[in-house]
């Protein structure tokens, strides 16, 4: 669970006895503070209620402002907790808050962009597939995930799905073979660095493997 909270920074005590404002971002007992551009006395920090005092000169202009900076990061955690399933890194969501770095796009937004290509070159037999594909992998397993969370355990798990309702082999290798080729794309569309790649590193555990079944991952 991520909070977030406004709060003054009396570690970091000014000349004239103020403190900076932070909104301070938890989850799984780390923190992260994002500073909020304003500074108060002690006098003006009512600690009971975890809000500013009325008294605050010019509350009625920073109160406001503040309240925007909030709700602004409220919606994006929102978004970061969506697009991630779940899954939190402090300094990514930190970094994500602030726009530091690139919005991170999931394995099914990217797809649903590359069905809208096909769309748009009317590659209709592309469409088709894809679209099946898509909707198959992501009732099996959510790919409304970074394309970083795709690895050998993810595949696995989904092949072991795959194969215990009785899926056929040709079908589930057509399956692996469209998520392969979306990674490709994302790759080649820089959403995603190759060091990620999983499908390396399957093929490789699978020439290991000392038992003789076969594997879907085997591509």
């Amino acid at each position: 669970m991520i909070t977030l909270k406004l709060v003054p920074d009396r570690r970091k005590a000014k000349k004239n006895g103020s403190f900076p404002l932070v909104f301070r971002i938890s989850s799984n007992r780390l923190t992260r503070d994002i500073a909020s551009g304003f500074s108060i006395l002690e006098a003006d920090w009512n600690e009971i209620t975890g809000k500013l005092k009325k008294s605050l000169p010019n509350y009625s202009v920073i109160a406001p402002k503040l309240q925007e900076q909030e709700l602004k990061y409220l919606g994006k955690i929102w978004e970061y907790e969506r697009k991630n399933n779940g899954y939190v890194n402090i300094q990514e969501l930190k970094e994500y808050l602030i726009s530091k770095r690139k919005a991170v796009i999931t394995v099914k937004e990217f797809w649903l962009q590359e069905i809208e290509i096909m769309k748009k070159t009317k590659r209709h037999g592309g469409v088709r597939n894809y679209t099946g594909v898509l909707n198959t992998l992501d009732k099996v397993k959510s790919l409304d995930v970074p394309f970083e969370r795709i690895d050998y355990n993810f595949l696995r798990a989904v092949e072991t799905t795959l194969i215990s309702r009785e899926v056929k082999t040709n079908t589930i290798s057509n399956y692996l073979r469209n998520l392969r080729a979306v990674y490709n794309h994302a790759i080649n569309a820089k959403e995603v660095d190759y060091s990620f790649y999983p499908f390396i590193r399957v093929h490789r555990s699978n020439v290991r493997r000392k038992d003789s079944s076969p594997s879907h991952l085997l591509l």
